[in-house]
């Protein structure tokens, strides 16, 4: 599986999240809204992520902080990179304004440039669809991890190919556009000019992602539905939510760095 990697389009993508950072979180799925959420994804974090220990993580593509705030709560000693400027900067004024420390560096979420060996977890979330090379990404996370971490990928399928899942969609773009609402199509023509340079734009299939784990040579793949934040997401999203993502589109997946490697 080889993908090409594109000169022009981080730097407009980077410009698109510098612009968002602020409103970011105010999207529903983007930020947390309530203690029964969060205390949802502190329990999937826990069994899936940290297992009980204080374990230190790189979390990928960190945007406004959301999984690297609950891991920091979670014990775990956190470094979070990104390329968009606004974006740190919004995930620390939530760290400052929490209590909660964490390390947020400039950087391609991509290619880190850390040392080799020195996570136990690499994790992302929402982040593949946006990858210019994934299997390059993931490889590069893999030589972060010490022997024995995992990498982990909470992801989506965010534009469905069935044609049940299109027809959703375009009620959805219906249902935007009468609330005021910007439709996909040219919220997509502002993210990117090449959507050719993006493999996964629109989202991957798990199956999908549990491939490219192995063409890495993860082993112990693990593959969590995420049924319980799904089922309460769709009792409390709005109606083009629930719409749109009639099943569960999104889950959370993680590989093992053994010591052959």
């Amino acid at each position: 599986m080889e993908f090409s990697q594109p000169c022009a389009t981080k730097d407009h993508i980077e410009k698109y999240w510098n612009r968002q950072a602020s409103e970011y979180d105010h999207h529903f799925g983007h930020g947390i809204r309530s203690t029964a959420e969060k205390r949802l994804w502190l329990a999937l974090l826990d069994k899936n992520v940290c297992r009980g220990k204080q374990l230190t993580v790189l979390d990928v593509g960190c945007g406004t902080g959301f999984l690297s705030l609950l891991l920091a709560e979670l014990g775990c000693e956190v470094t979070g990179i990104d390329f968009s400027t606004a974006m740190r900067a919004e995930a620390q004024r939530k760290a400052d304004a929490s209590g909660i420390s964490l390390r947020l560096l400039p950087g391609d979420a991509e290619a880190p440039d850390l040392p080799n060996e020195s996570f136990d977890v690499v994790i992302s979330r929402h982040l593949v669809w946006t990858l210019t090379d994934p299997i390059k990404a993931l490889l590069n996370w893999k030589s972060l991890l010490k022997i024995g971490g995992r990498v982990v990928i909470i992801d989506g399928v965010w534009t469905p190919r069935d044609l049940i899942g299109q027809v959703r969609h375009f009620f959805v773009d219906l249902v935007r556009r009468i609330k005021g609402s910007r439709h996909h199509s040219s919220w997509k023509k502002e993210y990117t000019t090449d959507l050719s340079s993006l493999p996964f734009f629109g989202g991957a299939e798990p199956e999908r992602i549990l491939a490219l784990f192995r063409e890495a040579g993860f082993s112990n793949l693990h593959h969590d539905p995420m049924e319980a934040i799904l089922s309460f997401e769709h009792r409390h999203g709005p109606l083009e939510y629930r719409i749109a993502y009639a099943k569960n589109r999104r889950y959370l997946i993680s590989g093992e760095k053994c010591a052959a490697d």
